[in-house]
């Protein structure tokens, strides 16, 4: 019995081990596997498209370059647009920081701070170089990403097919049909949770544009975007929507009695669809606790950073999937614990 239960306690730790050593893998190889799983998520976005295009005769490689047509003009649209905004609100920059300026000198005199001023504490604070020089990597690193993202999708189209057959075949036994219902069940249930979310953010992102050009908020197309990225990320990602343009309307307008209105309108929205929709629309599609989910977030922010909140819930769901109905008591404690 004692053999049993230290065997037992080995096999914990070292599946500890194990998955810590690969979640370090993946954190150090992040310029790899990172843009490897987006281009996986995208070909599950995409495999219902495809799946018609080749029932009606459609080549298989045409389908997969009009795939990347698409994904290039998506792609580029998203730079184009984001890129334009930001370039306008940087040539602006110099206005918002008088205002800025007020702001603070207003509050730091109640406050008994003399001589205070933003513009002293920006210059004797931050290094617009070593900003920029920030600013033009980030940059680079993501068109980086993007081009990276479009080559492994278009060998993941080609190959991934063939790729699970073979795993099935190897893995399934005679007659065993789990497995291969398990990877069957992996794009029916991402594409229907892909496409219901963004439905919501789509949603969401209207209606928080209404209540901008209710407000007149400056710069409202790069609020209503990062409203439509961020709801994506459970939780965390609609507090950072409504906090952005909240600070916009408070350097744009100096009030705080207007400020109020605006972060009272853009809750209501936020709950409302966050709460009462989302549950109803979305309902049970991946089956996830929310205590999962919320470690997920952190577990996988902090292995890749923001695009690792993004993809956390279709990357716990696929576990979920793939641990779920084996003979392995385990396995099956801990998809139940997962649900």
């Amino acid at each position: 019995m004692e053999r049993k239960e230290l065997g037992e306690i080995n096999s914990f730790f070292i599946s500890v081990i194990g998955i810590v050593i690969v979640l370090s893998i993946l954190k150090t190889l992040q310029h790899i596997f990172l843009p490897l799983v987006i281009a996986f998520f995208i070909m599950l976005v995409f495999h219902p498209l495809n799946k018609y295009l080749i029932n009606k005769k459609i080549p298989k490689a045409l389908t997969v370059f009009l795939n990347l047509i698409l994904l290039v003009l998506l792609f580029g649209g998203i730079i184009n647009v984001l890129f334009s905004s930001l370039s306008e609100f940087i040539s602006q920059l110099p206005d918002y920081k008088i205002k800025l300026d007020k702001i603070f000198h207003s509050y730091a005199a109640e406050l008994g701070f003399r001589n205070f001023t933003l513009t002293k504490w920006f210059e004797q604070n931050v290094d617009i170089a070593k900003l920029f020089e920030g600013l033009f990597s980030s940059t680079m690193s993501f068109i980086s990403i993007v081009f990276l993202v479009l080559f492994f999708f278009l060998f993941l189209s080609s190959g991934i097919e063939k790729f699970t057959e073979t795993i099935i075949r190897y893995f399934s036994k005679d007659g065993d049909e789990r497995l291969e219902n398990r990877i069957k069940n992996i794009p029916v249930k991402i594409q229907s949770y892909i496409i219901t979310k963004t439905f919501i953010s789509l949603l969401t992102a209207v209606l928080m544009g209404i209540v901008l050009f209710v407000f007149d908020v400056d710069f409202w197309m790069i609020w209503v975007s990062l409203t439509f990225l961020l709801n994506f990320i459970p939780n965390f990602g609609s507090i950072i929507a409504t906090l952005l343009p909240t600070t916009m309307v408070l350097i744009q307008y100096n009030s705080l009695s207007k400020t109020m209105f605006f972060v009272l309108a853009a809750t209501l929205i936020q709950n409302i669809v966050g709460n009462y929709l989302e549950p109803k629309i979305l309902g049970e599609k991946l089956g996830l606790n929310p205590i999962v989910i919320l470690l997920s977030l952190l577990i996988w922010g902090y292995i890749w950073g923001i695009a690792g909140m993004f993809l956390a819930v279709p990357i716990t769901a696929i576990i979920k999937i793939m641990i779920s109905g084996t003979e392995s008591k385990k396995l099956n404690f801990i998809s139940e614990l997962i649900s």
